[in-house]
């Protein structure tokens, strides 16, 4: 048996390597920087999306609760109408009385 003396490493150790699989192995770490790129924008983009979507559901959930109860205002409609049936309740009262 012989034994192995420990290599030496240095500035001019030099490595030899397949130029076909030194390609091959910049085309892998390409398609995968250039995979990790793709998924992190399409989560950063999603996330966007959700926090939009939910500040939206939010205001819905607000404006749901709050319409009927009168706390977000009237329609204009409303008011007109409210004024109308004001009116029409004055003169059934006016009419009930010159009837008695």
């Amino acid at each position: 048996m012989t034994e192995s003396t420990p290599a030496e490493i240095n500035n001019r150790t030099s490595i030899t390597v397949q130029l076909g699989n030194l390609l091959a192995l910049l085309g892998v770490l390409s398609v995968a920087v250039f995979g990790y790129a793709q998924i992190t924008s399409r989560i950063t983009t999603i996330e966007s999306d959700l926090m939009v979507d939910q500040a939206q559901i939010d205001l819905n959930s607000a404006f749901r609760q709050g319409w009927p109860i009168g706390a977000l205002g009237r329609l204009p409609d409303d008011v007109e109408q409210d004024i109308r049936i004001q009116h029409l309740e004055q003169e059934i009262k006016a009419l009930k009385a010159s009837c008695n």
